[in-house]
C-alpha cells in the first residue's frame, strides 16, 4: 500500500520521506534511490513492525502549499465555504482537511506556522506534511484522498487566499532582488513605439484572456523588429488592458513570457535553416535523377578549362573506378557485392565530394533491401518480446500486490497477538 502511494507521489514530483511516528525521519530510507532499493526497504521495515509514515516536503522542494484547516471552525474566511478551497483535498481525521495548492514559478513561499485564530496550520517553505496513507498520530487514523492528486491537480491559491496570506504572514512578501530590471517609464517606451503604428493599435485590441493580449502585443512587436528585452517589458508593463500591474508576480510573469517567446523565435530560426538545407538537398537529389529541376539555392559546377574537352554525359549505371567491393556484415556471416561493368573513366562530375556522397550505384539497391528485410524481422522480434515481457510484468504485479496485502494482514494478526499477550502477562501479575 505504501510503496504504491509513494511510486505516484514520486511521478507528480513531489519530495517523498519516510517519518517515524514521533515525525523523526530516521528510517534510512531514500525515496531518491532506485525504486527497488526503496521497495526492499520499505518492505523490511514492515516485517519488523516498524510504522512508517509518507511524508512530502512542502515549499520550493515540492512547488507545494498545503493548507490544514477544520472547515466551520475559526474566523472568516475559513469559518465557511468560500472560493480558498482547493480541488486537491486529503482527510486528516477529526473534522480537519487538507488543502493541496500549487506554487507556480517565481510566487515566494510563506514560511511553515500556525495562525491560532483562524485555526490554520500552514504548511510552506521547509514544511513537512503527512500525506495518505499515513497514520495521523494525533486522532490515531489513516489519512486518505477525498480528491487526490492524480484525478485533480492541485490549483494556483485564489486572489483572496493569497491577499489573506500575504496579510497574515510578515515573510511571504519577499523583497525584489537588487539586480532584477527596473520597468522603463512610459514616456520612454512611447517614444520608442511611436514609430510602430501596428503596436500603438494592437496595445487597444480586446482579447479572451490576458495571456492572450499580452500574447499578441508581444507578437505584434517582435515582428515590428523590436527584440530589446527591456523595451518588451514596459510595453507589457503599462499595456492598457493588461492586469500584470495588480497581480504580485506580474513582472516576474512577463519576463518568464518574454524569455519563452524569445527562445521560440530561436527555435524557429534553426528551424528554418534546416528547412533551407532540406529543400537544397532535395534539389540536388532532383538534379541527380534527372526530373529537370535544379536546387535553387545550389552553386553552378564551374565550366572546365578551354583547352580541355567538354564532359562526357553522366551515366547514372556507370559506377566510380577502382571502388571497392560494399561489405555487408551480418550474424550469419560476411559476403561482399560485386559491382557489376565497372570502368576506368568517370565523369569529372563526380570528383566533387558532395556528388559522391549523393551518388548511389543500382547495384547496392539489393543490398539495402536486403538489410531492410532484416531490419524488420529483427523489429518483430523486439515487438514480440516486448509483448512476452509486458505480461510477465504485470503477473509480477498482481503477484507482488497479493504478497504485500497478505503480510500486512499478517504484520495486523502478530500485533494483536502480541498485544493479548502482553495483556495476559500483566493480568497473571507474570511481570514481577
Amino acid at each position: 500500500m505504501l510503496s504504491k502511494y509513494a511510486c505516484r507521489y514520486l511521478q507528480i514530483g513531489w519530495d517523498l520521506v519516510a517519518v517515524n511516528p514521533k515525525g523523526a525521519v530516521d528510517l534510512d530510507l531514500d525515496f531518491h534511490q532506485p525504486q527497488g532499493i526503496w521497495t526492499r526497504r520499505l518492505a523490511d521495515l514492515g516485517m519488523e513492525g516498524v510504522q512508517v509514515n509518507l511524508g512530502v516536503r512542502t515549499g520550493p522542494a515540492s512547488n507545494l502549499l498545503v493548507l490544514e484547516v477544520r472547515p466551520g471552525d475559526g474566523e472568516p474566511p475559513f469559518d465557511n465555504w468560500d472560493d480558498w478551497r482547493s480541488g486537491c483535498v486529503a482527510e486528516v481525521g477529526g473534522g480537519w482537511e487538507q488543502h493541496y495548492y500549487i506554487l507556480p514559478p517565481g510566487w515566494p513561499a510563506p514560511s511553515s506556522c500556525f495562525l491560532d485564530p483562524h485555526r490554520l496550520m500552514v504548511f510552506g517553505a521547509g514544511g513537512l506534511v503527512l500525506a495518505p496513507p499515513s497514520l495521523e498520530p494525533r486522532v490515531q487514523e489513516n489519512m486518505r484522498w477525498l480528491r487526490p492528486p492524480w484525478e485533480t491537480p492541485p490549483c494556483r491559491p485564489s486572489p483572496r487566499l493569497w491577499q489573506f496570506l500575504m496579510e497574515h504572514i510578515p515573510n511571504l512578501a519577499a523583497p525584489e532582488p537588487e539586480d532584477e530590471p527596473q520597468v522603463p517609464e512610459w514616456s520612454d517606451i512611447y517614444g520608442t513605439i511611436s514609430v510602430h503604428p501596428a503596436v500603438l493599435q494592437i496595445l487597444l485590441a480586446p482579447a479572451a484572456s490576458p495571456e492572450e493580449y499580452y500574447l499578441q502585443i508581444l507578437h505584434s512587436a517582435l515582428e515590428s523588429g523590436l527584440t530589446d528585452p527591456q523595451v518588451l517589458l514596459g510595453l507589457l508593463w503599462h499595456a492598457p488592458l493588461g492586469d500584470a500591474r495588480s497581480r504580485p508576480q506580474g513582472r516576474q510573469e512577463l519576463q518568464n513570457l518574454i524569455v519563452g517567446s524569445q527562445k521560440k523565435d530561436e527555435s524557429q530560426a534553426a528551424l528554418e535553416k534546416v528547412t533551407t538545407l532540406l529543400q537544397e538537398l532535395q534539389g540536388a537529389f532532383a538534379a541527380l535523377s534527372g526530373a529537370g529541376s535544379q536546387a535553387p539555392a545550389a552553386a553552378p559546377i564551374p565550366p572546365p578549362p578551354k583547352s580541355a574537352p567538354p564532359p562526357p554525359a553522366v551515366a547514372y549505371n556507370q559506377a566510380p573506378p577502382n571502388s571497392p567491393p560494399e561489405v555487408w556484415n551480418e550474424p550469419g556471416g560476411r559476403f561482399s557485392h560485386p559491382r557489376q561493368n565497372q570502368t576506368n573513366s568517370l565523369p569529372e562530375v563526380y570528383d566533387h565530394a558532395a556528388m559522391r556522397v549523393l551518388w548511389r550505384p543500382r547495384e547496392n539497391i539489393q543490398v539495402e533491401r536486403d538489410r531492410y528485410e532484416a531490419m524488420l524481422y529483427e523489429l518483430g522480434k523486439l515487438g514480440a518480446w516486448n509483448e512476452i515481457q509486458q505480461d510477465y510484468s504485470r503477473e509480477n504485479k498482481l503477484l507482488r500486490e497479493k504478497i504485500e496485502s497478505q503480510q500486512q494482514k499478517e504484520i495486523s494478526r502478530l500485533r494483536r497477538l502480541c498485544t493479548q499477550n502482553q495483556n495476559q502477562k500483566k493480568d497473571k501479575g507474570w511481570w514481577r
